[in-house]
């Protein structure tokens, strides 16, 4: 499990002045960038650009329980739920503040894609080794 938090900016609301839903799957990838590169073998930017490895989205499943607002506190919390041959299911929980009941919550299913070839491969050793850490039972 890993957890960050930051602030819900202007720019992240609507006209209803509540987060519009896409901004949460993009505190979930933020989530997941700043997860690989504290417990991955290298940074996330660096297994895009350098080693050119990635992890597109090949299926997402979203609930969106209770709305998160401008100025409110976000704990979001990352979780590895299932380690595949090519593939990685990742979970998301958005919570106001401290608050222990989740706003919003998320699974992602990953595909590990080599970049330059453009076709899921194996999780390198490595970065199996990384995720299977934080696989929760």
């Amino acid at each position: 499990m890993f957890e960050l938090t930051f602030p819900v900016r202007f720019d992240d609301v609507d006209a209803a002045g509540l987060v519009y839903y896409p901004r949460l799957l993009d505190y979930c990838h933020v989530g997941l960038e700043d997860f690989f590169t504290a417990v991955g073998p290298c940074s996330y930017a660096h297994l895009i650009t350098v080693r050119r490895r990635g992890f597109p989205t090949v299926h997402l499943e979203a609930d969106f329980k209770q709305p998160l607002r401008y100025g409110d506190t976000v704990r979001l919390v990352v979780r590895v739920l299932a380690l595949g041959k090519t593939s990685v299911r990742f979970g998301y929980s958005l919570h106001r503040g401290t608050e222990p009941t989740a706003a919003a919550t998320a699974v992602v299913v990953t595909a590990y894609m080599d970049l330059a070839a453009g076709a899921a491969v194996a999780l390198d050793e490595d970065v199996r080794t990384a995720l299977a850490r934080h696989l929760e039972p």
